[in-house]
């Protein structure tokens, strides 16, 4: 998840150097899995995903606050075009 949103942000700000400090969440509380279908040009298709209750974060940096910004923005994960990646902020 966060080797994809560090390319990701890279990528879009065309900023190769940017690193995370450390981990993108303090804390991450996993919910279920789920199987979605969906339908293109009238095939059928089953994408699994998983939902989560908790990501945290305690302590944003200056110099990350743009990052965490972009993937509110832009969702986490693959497939962020079909509504997977959406994120609810709390605070």
């Amino acid at each position: 998840l966060q080797e994809n949103a560090v390319k990701k942000y890279q990528i879009y700000y065309n900023d190769p150097e940017f690193q995370l400090s450390g981990k993108i969440f303090d804390t991450i509380e996993f919910r279920k899995e789920v199987a979605v279908h969906n339908r293109k040009q009238g095939k059928e298709f089953i994408h699994i995903g998983t939902l989560w209750k908790k990501l945290e974060k305690e302590y944003i940096n200056k110099e990350e606050r743009r990052f965490y910004h972009f993937i509110m923005e832009s969702g986490l994960g693959e497939k962020n075009s079909m509504g997977f990646g959406f994120l609810n902020p709390i605070q």
